[in-house]
């Protein structure tokens, strides 16, 4: 991954001074298990904490003067952290789980792998650039357009095992039909057809329903996703013409001082 998206550099990253104080983070749902290196020590726990717990114990470690570093595996829990912890001014990475990179890990605990995290961090900074593998992390605005996409997907799929589901119960029954059942014209069909019992029509509406919601929220999910690209397409066709305006005033520039 390119480390520099982040803005992080092992540079800005490590300084060999007093106060510093690492941190490998095994983050969850509910809590946090911390492993902290201060100076370059030995590696301790500091046990496990909420994340509101977490955040002000921070603020007090920072206030106390240390400077700190930190590393967290990508997941479930996303990127908040992150943000949270650059703004207290902490140089945090987020890495890539070293079960989808090195393997798996033996007698896996938090406190193991918050230890391991730390020591991973410590050598990274050291210089040795397979210590870790840092993700980039996008912005909040990129980030929900992501998300977007990804519902997008989601109500694709929950709308398709909603029509194979209507399928599957025609087709147990021997009603066979051309085309989508759920639409309005081959729907009127089914339910003229003498083989359709009460029982079946029941589901077979329930199921209707569904997709039909689905669909309705699909048409506007696909709107918001295209005023969304738009909006990054003006932003990006913007940016190019000042560049290409800066690139034209600096060779302008360049002619004049030529003919001084």
């Amino acid at each position: 991954m390119n480390k520099k998206n982040n803005d992080i550099s092992r540079e800005n990253l490590f300084n060999d001074v007093k106060g510093v104080l690492n941190l490998g983070l095994d983050d969850h749902y509910r809590q946090i298990t911390v492993a902290l290196q201060e100076d370059g020590g030995r590696i301790k726990s500091a046990g496990k904490m909420t994340h509101v717990a977490f955040l002000n114990w921070v603020r007090q470690k920072l206030a106390e003067g240390w400077e700190i570093n930190s590393c967290y595996e990508a997941g479930a829990c996303g990127y908040w952290l992150h943000r949270e912890l650059v703004k207290l001014g902490v140089k945090n990475l987020v890495v890539v789980a070293k079960a989808m990179g090195q393997g798996g890990k033996k007698q896996k605990t938090d406190k193991r792998d918050a230890g391991e995290l730390c020591d991973s961090l410590d050598r990274y900074l050291r210089g040795q650039d397979r210590a870790l593998s840092v993700v980039w992390v996008p912005t909040e605005e990129q980030e929900q357009k992501r998300a977007l996409g990804r519902y997008h997907r989601q109500i694709m799929a929950d709308r398709g095992r909603c029509e194979a589901r209507g399928k599957g119960l025609l087709c147990a029954q021997g009603i066979q039909v051309l085309g989508r059942w759920w639409k309005e014209k081959v729907w009127l069909e089914v339910l003229r057809d003498p083989r359709l019992k009460d029982w079946i029509k029941e589901q077979l509406v329930g199921w209707r329903n569904k997709i039909l919601s689905f669909e309705q929220e699909q048409n506007e999910l696909r709107e918001r996703i295209a005023i969304a690209e738009n909006q990054s397409k003006s932003a990006a066709d913007h940016t190019e013409q000042s560049t290409a305006t800066l690139a034209a005033l600096v060779r302008r520039v360049d002619s004049l001082a030529l003919l001084l």
